[in-house]
């Protein structure tokens, strides 16, 4: 009977572990993902970024380039320069989140029909600086009201709806089976600050593994596109992007350690009555080393004199 519970504990300190990894991912795209200021809080970092800048630059040459009709990567220097300059500007940053917090509100809100991106000010930016330089190019070009670059569609907008919704809803199941399976293992256990140290080892180990599976990611994410500008763009949207779960994670794994080094030394030590017995001793030991105060001397005693008395 005592192995069975051993057995059962350590069986539900795992999946805790693994519960629990599972519902911080989701935690984590509920809190950065789903919430639309922050959303586009993060998307504005990732402009900010001169790598993402570099890529928008050739991104939008390429579909200006389709729309005219001819290649138009001669004139690369001159896009770039006036992408850049359209991107960094106060007026574009207000417009793009303004943007991005009204598309991610549809998505998440469902009732989207389309993501469309609208190059109409870059575009005719990109026009009235080449005219001077090469009519001929600026005339192919097309006016920006006709260049919109569709991003979602009908159908793919209301796949990631129902994949938003089924993260919400999975998010609250797995954090309620996360403390379920926490409290079985604890009451399985004969011993339970060893069965608590054994939760925050596999803990730690787990988060460990998903640290070391983030940074590799950056470099597979990087790789995915063989055009230089967009492999740098994509690192630095995947660092931005998940900067808050790289916060969460080694909080994690920084607490997990110190609960599992706590708890196995205090299953070796007698359990919590030895955590309060050497308390205690600390306590003792650590008043003994202030300087004690000397007493205070007594107050001198005044004494009157009285002269013989003459019988």
């Amino acid at each position: 009977m005592l192995r069975a519970r051993r057995i059962g504990a350590a069986v539900f300190a795992v999946l805790t572990a693994i519960l629990l990894f599972l519902s911080s991912l989701g935690i984590w795209a509920d809190r950065h993902l789903l919430d639309s200021p922050r959303f586009t809080r993060s998307a504005n970092g990732v402009l900010d970024d001169p790598d993402v800048q570099s890529a928008l630059a050739v991104a939008i040459t390429d579909q200006i380039s389709q729309a005219a009709g001819t290649d138009l990567r001669v004139v690369q220097p001159f896009i770039s320069s006036i992408v850049t300059g359209v991107v960094q500007s106060s007026q574009f940053q207000s417009v793009f989140d303004a943007a991005v917090l009204r598309a991610h509100e549809a998505v998440v809100g469902g009732g989207a029909r389309d993501a469309v991106l609208n190059l109409t000010d870059v575009v005719d930016r990109v026009r009235a600086t080449i005219e001077p330089i090469a009519p001929d190019i600026a005339d192919k070009i097309p006016k920006g009201e006709k260049l919109r670059l569709r991003i979602l569609d009908k159908t793919q907008l209301d796949t990631v709806y129902n994949t938003l919704e089924f993260v919400k809803d999975l998010v609250a199941v797995l954090t309620i089976l996360t403390a379920v399976c926490f409290a079985i293992a604890l009451a399985l256990s004969p011993r339970r600050w060893k069965t608590l140290a054994l939760i925050g080892w596999v803990v730690f180990g787990v988060f460990v593994a998903r640290l070391v599976a983030q940074r590799l990611g950056r470099g597979i994410v990087g790789g995915l596109s063989d055009v230089p500008e967009y492999s740098a763009a994509a690192q630095s949207s995947y660092k931005v992007l998940l900067h808050g779960l790289l916060v969460q994670t080694w909080t994690i794994v920084i607490v997990a350690l110190l609960v599992a080094l706590f708890a196995g030394w205090t299953d070796r030590h007698g359990g919590w009555a030895g955590v309060v017995s050497t308390a205690k001793r600390g306590g003792g030991w650590a008043k003994a080393q202030l300087p004690s105060r000397a007493p205070a001397p007594a107050p001198a005693l005044a004494t009157v004199g009285a002269g013989p008395v003459a019988e």
